[in-house]
């Protein structure tokens, strides 16, 4: 399934996929052509949904989806690089719909800041 998010304020983000049904791997490329791979778990000792990744430029980073849309199912959260960056994630097979239930957003797009991101 899509796994997308922002990365940092300034309009970088990732694009790429979550597999596995229970748990998985992810493999994404930044909008700079950095490449990342990891995995994750439905749910860790807290009770969140938990990606671990690192990337080719050698930042690692992690994330944690805090919240399921009941209607989608599109899972969203928060994580952070290694550098300090702040991450948005969103994954799921139905992140438009998800996105357009914003009345100001109806064709469900993701911007990261002035960036609009290729959901696949």
């Amino acid at each position: 399934m899509p796994f997308v998010g922002c990365v940092g304020e300034q309009g970088d983000f990732f694009t790429g996929r979550a597999l596995g049904r229970t748990e998985g791997t992810l493999a994404v490329e930044t909008s700079g052509g950095v490449i990342c791979s990891g995995d994750w778990i439905p749910r860790n000792f807290l009770g969140v949904g938990q990606a671990n990744f690192t990337c080719d430029d050698g930042k690692t980073g992690i994330a944690y989806f805090t919240y399921q849309d009941p209607r989608t199912g599109t899972a969203t959260g928060n994580g952070l690089l290694s550098d300090g960056s702040k991450l948005l994630v969103w994954s799921g097979n139905n992140i438009r719909q998800f996105l357009a239930i914003d009345p100001n957003n109806p064709d469900g797009n993701l911007t990261c800041a002035n960036s609009v991101v290729p959901i696949g």
